[in-house]
């Protein structure tokens, strides 16, 4: 019998965490996938966990755009994506 209050308790303390994670800790879009075309999202990710964590921010849309066209991901004039494989990136 006393399994069945340890079952309720484990699943009593599962949904408390799981409000409290929907609820009180907002965690943002990781900036790998916001920067698939969502540029200033992908910087205001990467600014929100610089200021969470007291450090100052560190990236501007300016500075994630020329490593973009450093390294040849900008999207062409014509809409073709003009990625660099990741060998060519390396060497």
């Amino acid at each position: 019998m006393g399994w069945i209050y340890t079952m309720i308790t484990l699943g009593a303390l599962s949904l408390a965490f799981t409000f409290i994670r929907i609820f009180v800790f907002k965690l943002p879009e990781t900036p790998r996938f916001l920067s698939q075309g969502r540029d200033q999202d992908a910087v205001d990710a990467v600014n929100y966990v610089a200021r969470q964590n007291g450090k100052p921010e560190p990236l501007t849309i300016a500075m994630l755009r020329e490593v973009d066209a450093r390294l040849g991901s900008a999207s062409a004039e014509d809409g073709r994506n003009t990625r660099l494989s990741r060998k060519e990136v390396i060497s």
